[in-house]
């Protein structure tokens, strides 16, 4: 094309030139004034060396007054715009402090009867139309083993995790008595202090306290009635019940207790809770 169109660009314009700054200018569409604009970064830009003057017209330049930017009219109609700075037309270039306007006044060479402008990206990947990121995966060996072996993880865990699981049941421990634990504990307080009629009472009123919430009974009189009732729902013998209620009697009419009396009634007590 530039052969035909009988131009000469210079001659690192295959490998673009590296500088570290890039510096333009463009005519004013309607002034002809020459506006400059600059950009701290790779220039990657080539130039115009020989042109046919008869169709072209120099519409910008680099830094150093080389034609950037031509275009090519024709009698019969239509024209042909080239640019050889293809960073000055990146967002790096246009962000640049007010480089905007740079593009605003290339593109405003475009015939007011202009609606529609197309993008081409016919070179861009490399010819190929049927350009797709998954066909770009598959077409490197160690991008498409990689997709294949996340693959076949996600399946592996779908399959293992797919299996409903039974959660483990905790194991409940049973309430204990903290109550009992409490009167244990006073009791040995009081056993210490060798006061045992004062500890048999509190194991009275402990008991009796025990069978008016356990048993919903009346603890205010302890008669035979009384015994017959705690018997039926307790499931502890009536005589062994007897035996308690005659000791809980003697201990609230302020009898004497020992020491043996004292532990042969903790004994029956503690028959009757472990019965329970």
């Amino acid at each position: 094309m530039l052969s035909s169109l009988k131009i000469t660009l210079s001659k690192d314009d295959a490998a673009f030139n590296t500088r570290d700054s890039l510096q333009v200018s463009v005519k004013n569409p309607v002034t002809s004034d020459s506006l400059f604009f600059q950009y701290p970064g790779i220039g990657m830009g080539s130039y115009a060396v020989t042109m046919d003057s008869q169709y072209t017209t120099i519409l910008g330049r680099d830094g150093k007054g080389r034609a950037n930017f031509v275009r090519f009219t024709y009698k019969g109609g239509g024209s042909l715009c080239l640019h050889f700075a293809p960073m000055a037309l990146s967002n790096f270039f246009l962000l640049y402090k007010d480089n905007h306007i740079y593009y605003e006044n290339v593109l405003s060479y475009l015939p007011s009867s202009v609606k529609e402008v197309k993008w081409d990206e016919y070179f861009r990947y490399h010819k190929r139309k049927d350009f797709s990121t998954l066909r770009y995966i598959l077409g490197i060996r160690s991008l498409r083993w990689a997709l294949l072996l996340v693959l076949l993880l996600f399946l592996l865990i779908y399959l293992f995790e797919s299996k409903r699981r039974q959660r483990l049941i905790p194991v409940i421990a049973p309430l204990r008595n903290s109550s009992l634990d409490f009167v244990k504990t006073i009791g040995r307080l009081y056993y210490q202090r060798r006061d045992n009629q004062n500890l048999a009472l509190k194991m009275a009123v402990h008991f009796l306290d025990h069978v008016r919430v356990r048993y919903h009974l009346q603890t205010s009189l302890l008669d035979d009635e009384f015994v017959d009732r705690l018997s039926y729902k307790s499931g502890v013998a009536k005589r062994q019940l007897e035996d308690i209620v005659t000791s809980i009697k003697n201990i609230q009419e302020g009898g004497m207790v020992s020491d043996e009396y004292l532990l042969t009634f903790n004994r029956k007590m503690e028959e009757f809770y472990k019965h329970e």
